[in-house]
């Protein structure tokens, strides 16, 4: 996912649709109270960057329709990420899995390896 995702980006390597789900705790996606109650508990009460996690997770959880596009250009792959309609368990499995992710991949040795990529990147 990584790869089709870096490679629909000419001037970026991430997906910046992201961005709005981190910052905002993935609440502006939502419009029932107690959906985004239920994230902002589970966002207090686990690691820090949690909320970037649970986005990998978002993203994985639309895998087969990014792989059923025609094309990999970010005007075909953002459609699928905007207004997602998340129902409580849509939300429960996102953190399921990112809680199965965080301990999988540790949070202490990704910031590593992002830390050491972008020293390489930049000296």
């Amino acid at each position: 996912m990584y790869n089709i995702l870096s490679s629909s980006y000419k001037q970026a390597d991430y997906p910046i649709f992201t961005m709005p789900w981190v910052l905002t705790w993935l609440s502006h996606e939502m419009r029932d109270p107690e959906i985004i109650g239920r994230a902002f508990d589970f966002f207090i009460c686990s690691h820090p960057i949690s909320p970037i996690y649970s986005a990998v997770s978002v993203i994985t959880s639309k895998k087969k329709q990014i792989m059923d596009l025609n094309s990999w250009e970010i005007t075909d792959i953002f459609p699928i990420f905007q207004r997602i309609n998340f129902t409580i368990e849509d939300l429960e499995l996102i953190f399921e899995n990112a809680k199965i992710s965080i301990e999988k991949y540790e949070p202490a040795s990704i910031i590593g390896k992002v830390y050491d990529k972008l020293q390489n990147e930049y000296n």
